[in-house]
C-alpha cells in the first residue's frame, strides 16, 4: 500500500507544482508579484481547496505523531501506518478530480520555458530525494512528508528556485548580452518604446498597425514586455528587413527600465498614462514617478524624443525641464502639442478633430471613446514625423482594431422560458484600471434600456486599494447602471457599503447572470479578465 500510496502522491504532486508553476510564471518569476497575489481572493480559494480543508487535520495528526516519536521515543510507527488508508482514499479522490479537470480541459499548466523545466525537474528530484530518505531511512516520517508535499507544493518551487538561481542569472544575463549586442548592431531601423501603466499593448497596436500599412514592422506580441520576453523577440526575429520594431516595455523596479534600454536600444519613447496601478510593487506614487525619470534622463542624454500624455495628472507632475525634447499630447487642450477633438461618436466610430504643428485634419475611426483618440493623438504625431503623409494615415486609420479581440460589440437574440430578447453583449477583457473603469462605465451610462456591468476589481493598488475604489466607485453610482456583478472581488462588500453610503438607487444588487436569467432586453458589459468564463455562456 505505502507504493501506491507514494506513487499516487507524485501524480498530485505534479499536478499541483503545474499549477503554482503556471502562477510562479504569471507573476513573472518576482516573489515581490507572488506576495502580492497571496493577499487576494485567487489565492485563498486556490489554497484553501476541499483537498485542503480534508488533508489538514490528518496532517497535523501526524505531526503530533512524529512529534511523539522524536520527544518521547515511543514507537508509534503503528500511527503513521493507520493514516496510510484515509491518505489513499483522499489521494484517489483527488486523483478522479484531476481526471475530471483534464477531460474538461481545465488544467492549468505554464508555457514550458527552458526555466520552468530547470524548476519542474529540480522540484521533482527534490520530491524524489525526499521520498527515498523517508522511506528508508525514517519511515515513521512517512504520512507527514506525503501530505506536507501535496499541501505545499509551492514550498518546493521556492527551494528549486534558490538552489538553480546561480544557473537562471547566468543564462539570463548571457541572454540579455546577446539581445543587448545584436540590438546594436541593427542600426537602420527605428526602435520606439511604450511605457507605463496602462494602454501599453493598445497604444503599441495602433502605432504598429499604422506604420505597418507602409513599412516593414517588428512588434513585441501580445503584452509581452519584460526584459526575457523582449530579449528573446530581438534574438529569434529582430533584423535589417524591418524598419520599425515597436517594444512594450515594462518595469517593477525603479532601475528596471534602464536594463530594457540597452536591450532595445530605442531613441523614442512614449510615456501612456501613469497611475495608482502596481503600488504594491513600487511602494509609493513617487517610486513609480522616479522610475518614469529614467527615461526622461535618457531622452535628454542622447538628444531623443518623448511623446508623453499630458492628459494624465500623474504625467503632469514629472519635472522635465526646459532642455527635453518633448511631444505633449492631450485632448481638447490647447497647452499641448499634439491635440484632438472629438467631434462625434456612437457605439461604433469616433470622428475627431487633429491638430499638430502645422497639420489639422479630420479623422474618422472604428473604435471609440476618449481614450482611443488620445491615444491615437500622439500616434499620429509620430507618423508624421517619421515619413508618413495624413491621408496615408487616414487610410490606415480605417482600418485599425484593437489589440486581440480586447474589445468587441455583438448583438445576441436569446430566448429562455421568459421569453426572446435581443441582447447586446460589450467585452473589453484585456485591461482594468482607473481611467477606464470610468470611460466604460460612461460609455454603458449612454446607451438606452437596462444596462449589467460584470467586472474585476483593480489589482496591485497596495494600501490604497480601498480608498482608491471607493473613490472610483463614488463616481460611477451615478452612471444610471442597473445592475452590477463583482467577479473575484476583493472588495465587493467595501464597494457595496460605499455605494449604499453614497445613496446610490436601490435597484442596485450584485447579481449572477446567465442566459436563462434573462428577462428583457439589455446591455450586458464585461470588464477584466476573469469576466469572461460569463461571456462563453453568450457565444
Amino acid at each position: 500500500m505505502l507504493y501506491i500510496i507514494l506513487f499516487l502522491s507524485f501524480i498530485v504532486f505534479i499536478y499541483k507544482i503545474l499549477f503554482w508553476l503556471y502562477t510562479f510564471q504569471l507573476k513573472e518569476y518576482r516573489f515581490d508579484r507572488f506576495r502580492e497575489y497571496a493577499f487576494t481572493k485567487q489565492w485563498k480559494k486556490a489554497f484553501f481547496n476541499i483537498f485542503f480543508i480534508l488533508e489538514t487535520p490528518i496532517f497535523l495528526i501526524s505531526l503530533i505523531a512524529v512529534y511523539q516519536k522524536i520527544a518521547w521515543n515511543h514507537l508509534i510507527t503503528s500511527i503513521s501506518e493507520q493514516l496510510y488508508i484515509p491518505i489513499l482514499l483522499l489521494l484517489i479522490l483527488e486523483i478522479f478530480y484531476i481526471l475530471f479537470k483534464f477531460k474538461r480541459k481545465s488544467i492549468f499548466k505554464p508555457i514550458f520555458t527552458w526555466r520552468i523545466k530547470l524548476l519542474l525537474i529540480v522540484s521533482s528530484l527534490i520530491f524524489l530525494i525526499l521520498w527515498t530518505l523517508v522511506i528508508f531511512k525514517i519511515n515513521f516520517l512517512t504520512s507527514t512528508f506525503i501530505l506536507f508535499s501535496i499541501l505545499f507544493p509551492y514550498l518546493y518551487i521556492f527551494l528549486a528556485n534558490i538552489l538553480t538561481l546561480a544557473i537562471i542569472n547566468f543564462k539570463k544575463n548571457k541572454i540579455l548580452d546577446l539581445a543587448s549586442e545584436k540590438s546594436k548592431k541593427i542600426t537602420d531601423m527605428k526602435k520606439i518604446a511604450i511605457t507605463w501603466s496602462y494602454w501599453k499593448s493598445a497604444v503599441k497596436e495602433f502605432l504598429s498597425q499604422i506604420l505597418d500599412s507602409k513599412y516593414q514592422v517588428l512588434k513585441t506580441p501580445e503584452n509581452i514586455n519584460t526584459e526575457m520576453w523582449v530579449a528573446d523577440i530581438i534574438l529569434k526575429k529582430l533584423d535589417n528587413k524591418y524598419d520599425f520594431f515597436v517594444a512594450e516595455m515594462w518595469a517593477y523596479k525603479v532601475w528596471e527600465i534602464e536594463l530594457l534600454w540597452n536591450i532595445v536600444n530605442h531613441k523614442d519613447a512614449f510615456l501612456t498614462a501613469i497611475w495608482t496601478q502596481h503600488l504594491w510593487l513600487f511602494w509609493s506614487q513617487n517610486n513609480i514617478i522616479q522610475a518614469k525619470t529614467e527615461i526622461i534622463q535618457k531622452v535628454m542624454k542622447n538628444s531623443w524624443i518623448l511623446y508623453a500624455n499630458y492628459d494624465n495628472p500623474e504625467i503632469q507632475k514629472i519635472p522635465f525641464g526646459e532642455h527635453i525634447n518633448i511631444v505633449k499630447y492631450w485632448i481638447e487642450n490647447k497647452k499641448a502639442d499634439a491635440i484632438s477633438k472629438i467631434i462625434k461618436h456612437d457605439i461604433n466610430s469616433t470622428i475627431f478633430d487633429f491638430s499638430y504643428k502645422n497639420y489639422k485634419h479630420t479623422f474618422e475611426v472604428n473604435i471609440l471613446w476618449e481614450h482611443n483618440v488620445l491615444n491615437l493623438t500622439w500616434v499620429i504625431a509620430f507618423c508624421l514625423d517619421n515619413w508618413m503623409n495624413l491621408e496615408e494615415i487616414k487610410k490606415a486609420i480605417l482600418n485599425i482594431k484593437l489589440p486581440y479581440d480586447s474589445y468587441w460589440i455583438k448583438d445576441f437574440e436569446v430566448t429562455n422560458k421568459n421569453g426572446t430578447f435581443k441582447l447586446k453583449i460589450i467585452s473589453s477583457t484585456r485591461n482594468l484600471s482607473v481611467a477606464s473603469l470610468i470611460t466604460w462605465a460612461n460609455i454603458l451610462s449612454e446607451i438606452s434600456g437596462k444596462k449589467i456591468l460584470i467586472i474585476e476589481d483593480i489589482l496591485e493598488l497596495w494600501k490604497q486599494a480601498k480608498e482608491i475604489h471607493k473613490n472610483v466607485w463614488k463616481k460611477i453610482w451615478k452612471k444610471d447602471i442597473n445592475y452590477i456583478h463583482f467577479v473575484w472581488a476583493n472588495y465587493s462588500n467595501s464597494i457595496l457599503e460605499w455605494l449604499m453610503e453614497a445613496y446610490f438607487e436601490w435597484n442596485f444588487s450584485i447579481n449572477w447572470i446567465f442566459k436563462e436569467d434573462i428577462k428583457e432586453d439589455c446591455t450586458i458589459m464585461f470588464l477584466w479578465k476573469r469576466t469572461t468564463k460569463y461571456l462563453k455562456d453568450f457565444n
